[in-house]
C-alpha cells in the first residue's frame, strides 16, 4: 500500500512538474516570439524612415540645383544690364561732347 502511495504521488508530482514546465517553455517561446515582431516592426520602422530620408534628400538636391541654376542666370541677366547701362552711360558721353 505504501508502494502504491508513494507512486501515486511521484506521479501526481511529475505531472504538476510537467504542466509548469510546459507552462515555462510556453511562455518563453511566446515572449521570443513577440520580442522577434517588435524587432521586425523596428527594422521596419526604421527602413521607411531611411527611404524617407532619403526621398527628401533627392528632393533637396533637385531643389538645391534649380536654386543654382536661377542664380546663374540672375548673374547672367545682371552681368547684360550692367553692360547696357554702360553702354548707355557712353552713348551719353559720346552725346555730350
Amino acid at each position: 500500500q505504501a508502494a502504491v502511495d508513494r507512486g501515486a504521488e511521484f506521479v501526481s508530482e511529475m505531472v504538476i512538474y510537467s504542466v509548469a514546465a510546459s507552462t515555462i517553455v510556453y511562455e518563453y517561446q511566446q515572449s521570443a516570439s513577440e520580442k522577434k515582431r517588435k524587432e521586425a516592426e523596428a527594422a521596419a520602422e526604421e527602413e521607411r524612415r531611411l527611404e524617407a530620408n532619403k526621398a527628401l534628400e533627392q528632393r533637396q538636391c533637385e531643389q538645391l540645383d534649380m536654386l543654382n541654376k536661377r542664380i546663374t542666370l540672375l548673374d547672367e541677366q545682371l552681368w547684360a544690364l550692367r553692360q547696357a547701362q554702360a553702354a548707355h552711360r557712353a552713348a551719353e558721353r559720346a552725346r555730350g561732347e
